[in-house]
């Protein structure tokens, strides 16, 4: 579904219905919170919608995508037609740039598309199975692509690319969501959702530590990765015990700046059961389980 950005009463919704003897690519509108809806059909070949978008500028101008391919109406969805060239096929997800909305971009399972001119025509900007988008809306040149190999960020409009992986416990994303300057959602498919905390900390939310640490993975076979982040620069003691209390591997033991750190813990050599890492700073001592598999 999408909504209309300057009135809340109207909502898009994009699915599948019968059309003669096939089900084609639809979208159905309501201008009064879903009391009637009123369905326009896109294709006459069969088909489906996954995605929709309203210009944050302009609600007269919707964009919905789907299979086969990606569709624009500009006049608040009484009429469609095929949105330019150079994008075709399965259309999982579209954001509009809310400072520019010429700009367009369109993830599909080939890549991420780039339209300049409002969808007349398209260009592939990333390689990879793209799934969701995100654009920060305080920096629109900073977008964030949910794909089936791990989230992209882009700081340029797309000219550029970086992977930021770290503490996904699955790699395949099918979902993103922003809260602009604190986090970074991610939905995964079979390992739960995600947050990327914008100070650099991955947190895993099915079990999100309050000991100010992190540790993933966890469960782990052969590395993690602990990330904390220090108020202020003083003596850090990071070590990692086994379940009877014993010293197994001091990990840090000095001066840090502030800021955050990151510290990778090997268990390729211990044996299989459950740990624990303690970290001292002079602001607090915490501890977190850590359960090694084999």
């Amino acid at each position: 579904m999408a909504s209309d950005p300057s009135n809340p009463q109207v909502y898009y919704s994009g699915g599948t219905a019968p059309y003669d003897s096939i089900n084609v690519m639809t979208v159905s509108k309501t201008i009064n919170s879903g009391t009637n809806w009123t369905r326009s059909y896109l294709t006459t070949t069969t088909g489906f919608t996954y995605s929709l978008c309203v210009d944050p500028t302009n609600s007269n101008i919707v964009y919905a995508g789907g299979n086969p391919g990606l569709y624009k109406s500009t006049n608040g969805g009484t009429s469609w037609a095929g949105s330019g060239t150079g994008v075709s096929g399965y259309v999982y997800a579209i954001a509009v740039n809310p400072a520019t909305p010429s700009i367009v971009y369109a993830g599909t399972p080939s890549g991420l598309f780039k339209s300049t001119n409002g969808g007349t025509s398209w260009a592939s900007t990333l390689s990879a199975n793209v799934k969701s988008i995100v654009i920060d809306p305080t920096a629109p040149n900073t977008v964030y692509a949910g794909t089936a190999a791990g989230v992209y960020k882009t700081t340029n409009g797309g000219t550029n690319w970086t992977v930021m992986n770290d503490g996904l416990l699955s790699t395949n994303v099918t979902c993103l969501g922003l809260n602009p300057g604190t986090y970074l959602f991610a939905s995964t498919a079979g390992a739960g959702v995600h947050r990327w905390l914008f100070t650099g900390i991955e947190e895993n939310t099915g079990s999100t530590p309050r000991s100010g640490f992190v540790i993933r993975p966890n469960p782990t076979a052969g590395k993690s990765l602990i990330s904390y982040a220090l108020p202020h620069a003083g003596k850090v003691r990071l070590v990692l015990y086994d379940n009877q209390g014993r010293l197994v591997q001091t990990l840090v033991t000095t001066v840090q700046d502030a800021g955050i750190h990151r510290i990778a813990c090997h268990t390729d050599q211990l044996a299989a059961g459950v740990y624990f890492i303690e970290l001292v700073t002079p602001q607090s001592q915490a501890r977190e389980k850590l359960v090694v598999v084999r």
